[in-house]
């Protein structure tokens, strides 16, 4: 009894495993249909190298990132589709007159701002979970923190909502962003793994993150 129930046991995690891949397969199959086939957004040379990098096992969390944007963006659109109809991947766009494609477009372009706000959220919520992983639980920074101080990439800045606003128009936006040279106390190793000889600032660390190659985690 006792071997058939570890049996079980084994099977069910098994079971778990391969539905949750193949529900990643199908979530990055969507966010792959969006990024090359929808005519709402452009498929951009940083896009290419991520996907490049990532098919090619060189791929970096920032690499990683992008994905989760895009996956996060496709899952919003669907639930808008859901409760709108509306097609976000344009299918019949090239037979659409041209006063269809304006309307498409309009639409399109309401709804990817709502969309691509919610994305950003998921997206820093993942750099600040890597941050804590990467400094083993050392540095926790919330996921406006991170968009405010990431010293790449400011698109949260007009997009990401805080409390009903846009993160830069929100009252502790100033103060996230001077938080950004404050220093990360991290221990030799860590430094080391990240690159660094002397503690970073909050806005190097996010920056040496990103950079982290995914088949070193």
């Amino acid at each position: 009894m006792k071997f058939w129930k570890q049996r079980l046991s084994q099977l069910l995690r098994w079971y778990n495993y391969v539905v949750a891949a193949v529900l990643e397969l199908t979530r990055l199959a969507g966010a792959t249909r969006y990024n090359f086939d929808s005519p709402g957004i452009s498929f951009t040379p940083d896009n290419y190298y991520s996907w490049t990098r990532i098919a090619n096992g060189k791929g970096t969390i920032n690499d990683a990132r992008y994905l989760v944007h895009e996956i996060a963006e496709v899952e919003e659109l669907l639930g808008i589709k859901q409760q709108t109809g509306f097609d976000f991947i344009g299918i019949g766009w090239d037979n659409m007159t041209r006063k269809q494609k304006r309307q498409w477009q309009a639409d399109f372009q309401d709804y990817y701002i709502q969309a691509h706000g919610k994305a950003l959220e998921v997206e820093y919520q993942f750099v600040a979970d890597q941050v804590s992983v990467a400094t083993k639980g050392k540095i926790s920074i919330s996921r406006f923190l991170a968009a405010a101080i990431d010293p790449n990439r400011d698109e949260a800045h007009r997009y990401m909502l805080v409390d009903g606003v846009p993160l830069e128009e929100h009252p502790n936006f100033s103060d996230w962003q001077l938080r950004s040279q404050e220093i990360a106390e991290l221990n030799r190793n860590q430094r080391m793994r990240l690159g660094f000889t002397i503690n970073p600032t909050l806005a190097e660390l996010v920056r040496a993150v990103k950079q982290i190659k995914l088949n070193s985690l």
